[in-house]
């Protein structure tokens, strides 16, 4: 008897995300928000601090946020990010792991950072997303960092964490559209 086979191809939809945090030093600040957008669609979703119920009432307690994220980075198959490896990931399980929240840290799917990809494909005098967004022309562009208005997000002040909300959807944006351009550099994803 012979066996019937077919061929179907897999097609994987990325999901682009980037956080915002405090400080660059996970002991010392902590996550205001994340945003996740999957390839090819208008919107963005963004988990933040002041929509968690200890968040409100505690500023600077992002436990239940740093578990919002792990369990939303756990439901991709492959993710985008950039400086994802070094700093975000990072972040994240440190906040996961800390007296605050004593969680599991993140099952990472197979992920893709394209700041890695960018260091192969460009020599430019910086290796920043922004750098990259304007020497490129990207239609999509970052929002101007305000550090007034960064403090007063950390603080839990919702028009700034509105502000920082803003600026995080703008990078998941130019992410999507600078992974257009470095398709053909994309050597490996990793687990």
């Amino acid at each position: 008897m012979r066996r019937r086979t077919t061929t179907s191809k897999l097609q994987v939809v990325p999901v682009f995300y980037d956080f915002e945090m405090t400080n660059l030093a996970a002991d010392f600040g902590h996550m205001i928000c994340a945003s996740f957008k999957k390839y090819g669609e208008p919107e963005v979703t963004t988990l933040r601090i002041d929509r968690t119920a200890v968040g409100k009432m505690k500023p600077w307690n992002d436990s239940a946020l740093a578990v919002q994220i792990r369990d939303q980075l756990e439901k991709q198959f492959l993710v985008v990010s950039y400086n994802g490896v070094m700093f975000d990931r990072k972040f994240l399980d440190t906040r996961l792991m800390g007296p605050e929240c004593r969680e599991r840290v993140v099952r990472m799917p197979l992920h893709k950072d394209l700041l890695w990809t960018a260091k192969r494909a460009f020599h430019l005098s910086s290796n920043r997303l922004q750098t990259i967004q304007e020497y490129l022309g990207l239609s999509s562009s970052k929002t101007r960092l305000d550090p007034a208005l960064w403090n007063r997000a950390a603080a839990g002040h919702t028009p700034a964490i509105d502000y920082v909300v803003e600026h995080c959807e703008a990078d998941v944006r130019v992410l999507e559209e600078l992974f257009e351009y470095l398709i053909p550099f994309v050597q490996e994803v990793h687990s």
